[in-house]
């Protein structure tokens, strides 16, 4: 994620949460839960080759999450710190 130029729209929900959609220079797109001026929560994020839907902490995944590709491939399971730890599924398109 290239945070050097972004924009963000959005609803504040509380002085540290915010719902919203934060659009990256490089045409990536994250939307959902910002608290403290990081991703954290539950969100999803795009980029040319995948989407990444689930939870977030620090701006990184963390928790459930799925990942699906675009050539039909996805991944289902846990994430820590950004990595795939603990149980999950990969699933080929063919």
């Amino acid at each position: 994620m290239n945070l050097t130029s972004l924009k963000f729209s959005g609803k504040v929900q509380d002085e540290l949460t915010i719902n919203g959609i934060i659009t990256y220079n490089d045409d990536c797109k994250y939307e959902g839960e910002i608290k403290g001026g990081e991703i954290e929560g539950k969100g999803a994020y795009k980029n040319g080759s995948q989407v990444i839907t689930g939870n977030w902490q620090k701006s990184k995944q963390h928790g459930n999450c799925e990942v699906s590709y675009t050539n039909k491939d996805s991944y289902t399971g846990e994430f820590k710190e950004g990595v795939k730890h603990g149980r999950g599924t990969y699933r080929w398109a063919n």
